[in-house]
């Protein structure tokens, strides 16, 4: 058989073990550079990626034995038409949505020709500045907002009850000292109590900065 625009004659089907019993060929998609990949990876023939797109489209063809009846019309190929059946590198099933090309699915056989999904680092570098900077700009509210502030965000139950023990030990400290003094003053007590008092403030007093920052 003799295609024409051709310098050679093709004799069969490129894909392995094809039989070739249909008289509908089909020549390679060159003027897409994807689903051309596609093609060669279904056909699993690393020389082909070799051809020039000339070659591709002048010596080699795809049998209609390939495609499913949806992809082939009286004369010639649907747009975006893929090769399911039978395809020694393709091992998905011969429905619809694998018989034609998707730009927006990244199959099995098209991760070459689909761009890499990103990390969630490199999507959060990758973002633009403007939407950076309106989620940064939205407010907090709450307790949220108040445990995120650097200047309170050791203000902890566990802080809480330390500050109300200090303030506690302060007016403690004033109390027994305006008692000492009064009990001094009036000559009401005797020494062993003052000493006692002595000793309470003292302890009041350290503790008071034992728990200061």
């Amino acid at each position: 058989m003799h295609v024409a625009g051709s310098s050679q004659y093709i004799k069969k089907c490129i894909v392995a073990n094809s039989k070739g019993e249909t008289s509908s060929r089909y020549r390679f998609p060159v003027k897409n550079e994807q689903i051309k990949k596609i093609w060669i990876d279904r056909i699993n023939n690393d020389e082909l990626f070799h051809y020039s797109d000339q070659q591709l489209y002048n010596t080699v063809f795809v049998c209609g034995a390939h495609f499913l009846p949806v992809c082939k019309t009286t004369r010639k190929l649907a747009a975006k038409a893929l090769p399911t059946i039978n395809m020694p590198g393709f091992h998905g099933e011969a429905n619809i949505e694998n018989s034609f090309f998707n730009e927006k699915k990244c199959g099995a056989d098209v991760l070459s020709v689909c761009q890499p999904a990103h990390t969630a680092h490199e999507s959060k570098e990758s973002r633009p500045e403007t939407l950076r900077a309106t989620q940064s700009a939205v407010p907090e509210y709450g307790l949220s907002k108040i445990f995120k502030t650097k200047e309170v965000k050791h203000w902890t139950l566990l802080y809480f009850f330390i500050y109300v023990f200090k303030l506690r030990a302060l007016f403690s400290f004033a109390g027994v000292y305006f008692i000492n003094s009064m009990s001094r003053y009036s000559g009401q007590m005797s020494r062993n109590a003052i000493v006692r008092f002595k000793s309470q403030v003292t302890f009041l007093f350290f503790s008071m900065i034992l728990y200061c920052d």
